[in-house]
């Protein structure tokens, strides 16, 4: 829960009131009020200074995604600030000096492990977005995708190491915590696996649509010419290579955009291969309506 400043309402007011008779000198301002207000400057630094405490406290809820994830540094920090939430008052001594320094201070370190942890969020993020958009086979040389095969798993290769690295920088801040917190870090760990299964099914699904088109063309596209077909004319008219070696192909094709998939997963589950080659949503037949450039021999 939140804090909020207990300074008393009335008593802010009836210092606002006093600025203003103040101005009035015929007017006698009641002794007591008089009183209360020569300490008004004094007050006001006190509730100046324990509003920083409510505003860091604050701000972290704020930036806070994952509250129980945090439940032991969330817990220890209430620990320092319970002091003055139930022994401290206005009128002690010391606490400028000692509750408000040393509750920002806690306050300043919780809130820099939150931002640690939204930053990690962040390269997480960035990481499945990369993989999302990688194009898994290429158009210019579709007959030899050996390089570009090459490139796309040296990118997956990179994302996973970004995203494995990045995980360990964040778990630092968790490794001692709680059962809970123990816990709450496996569901966290299992959530960042299953965007990176996300990402990996987009991107083959992409790239299996991407080589339809270029097959079939759409209704925006024409389709494009990918493969060169010899008419060899001997004792009969002969196609090289043939059409069933040319559907052998492209179905070669598209299951090689799924064995790039070859980086392990984060929990202990099926490979992400299994999962993306055994979906019927991904991997459906591509119509073989193939256009080819002819040239008769």
């Amino acid at each position: 829960s939140l804090l909020e400043c207990a300074f008393d309402k009335g008593l802010l007011s009836l210092f606002t009131e006093v600025q203003y008779w103040e101005k009035i000198p015929e007017f006698a301002i009641p002794y007591i009020a008089h009183d209360m207000c020569n300490q008004r400057e004094k007050l006001r630094v006190m509730r100046e200074h324990v509003m920083l405490v409510v505003r860091a406290y604050n701000s972290i809820f704020d930036d806070l995604t994952h509250e129980r994830l945090f439940t032991d540094h969330i817990r220890k920090l209430d620990k320092r600030i319970n002091q003055g939430l139930g022994k401290l008052t206005w009128a002690s001594k010391g606490v400028v000096e000692h509750f408000v320094r040393d509750c920002c201070a806690h306050c300043n370190e919780v809130h820099s492990i939150v931002d640690q942890f939204q930053g990690g969020k962040a390269v997480l993020k960035r990481e499945c977005r990369n993989i999302a958009c990688l194009l898994m086979f290429d158009k210019a040389t579709v007959q030899d995708q050996a390089p570009h095969r090459c490139m796309i798993k040296k990118k997956l290769e990179a994302s996973h190491l970004a995203i494995t690295t990045e995980l360990d920088k964040m778990y630092s801040s968790f490794k001692e915590g709680s059962q809970e917190v123990q816990r709450e870090w496996r569901e966290l760990v299992k959530e960042i696996d299953e965007d990176i299964l996300c990402s990996l099914r987009s991107a083959i699904k992409r790239s299996l649509q991407e080589l339809s088109r270029a097959i079939n063309g759409d209704a925006r596209t024409e389709p494009q010419t990918l493969f060169q077909v010899q008419i060899v004319l001997e004792e009969r008219l002969d196609y090289r290579p043939t059409m069933i070696n040319l559907t052998h192909l492209v179905n070669i094709i598209a299951k090689e955009l799924i064995s790039l998939v070859t980086i392990p997963r984060l929990t202990k589950s099926p490979t992400f291969y299994s999962v993306i080659s055994n979906d019927p949503g991904i991997f459906s037949p591509i119509c073989l309506k193939i256009w080819v450039n002819t040239v008769a021999l």
